[in-house]
């Protein structure tokens, strides 16, 4: 009974991984709009995908719009950031215009080259699930960031395939 549940769990395992892998394939060329003008991605290696506030990062027909970053503080007494530190907000609206649902994905800050906390404590967060499609979506992320970092970036994975990030660059 325990080697058919286990083996169970493991093939749904497999089935969900491939359909995301599937969903997220390189096959898609990844840009990013610039002031009305798309710029496109080098296939070297050197060359990164850095987009600032008012940019939009393109994965094919999947669209993320970085639209403002921000200073936030939490009107939650239990809910602070640690000495030195301070929360930051970025906003995002996701377009999905491809012939199938799609995964969000998560983004992850670094702070002069530091992991940084995310957190889910403040109002319209984004849902890192799927989006379907033909539709759009928007909302925060939060991260705790020390308050005297120097170069802080969000970077977003645009292919679970072969690693590729872009880079959501944050000056405040």
């Amino acid at each position: 009974m325990k080697k058919t549940t286990s083996l169970i769990l493991t093939v749904i395992l497999l089935i969900v991984f491939a359909v995301f892998a599937l969903g997220s394939g390189d096959s898609e060329e990844t840009t990013v709009t610039k002031n009305s003008k798309t710029q496109e991605t080098a296939s070297s290696e050197n060359k990164r995908d850095e987009i600032r506030v008012g940019e939009t990062l393109n994965i094919g027909d999947f669209k993320i719009t970085y639209d403002s970053v921000e200073k936030w503080n939490s009107n939650n007494q239990f809910i602070q950031p640690g000495n030195g530190n301070r929360f930051i907000r970025l906003h995002f609206s996701v377009a999905n215009d491809t012939d199938s649902d799609r995964y969000i994905g998560t983004f992850e800050c670094y702070a002069d080259g530091v992991k940084c906390a995310e957190h889910y404590t403040g109002d319209n967060i984004l849902s890192f699930d799927s989006i379907s499609s033909g539709r759009k979506t928007s909302g925060y992320v939060y991260f705790e960031v020390p308050v005297n970092a120097t170069e802080i970036e969000v970077e977003y994975e645009t292919s679970i395939m072969t690693d590729k990030k872009a880079y959501f660059i944050v000056q405040l």
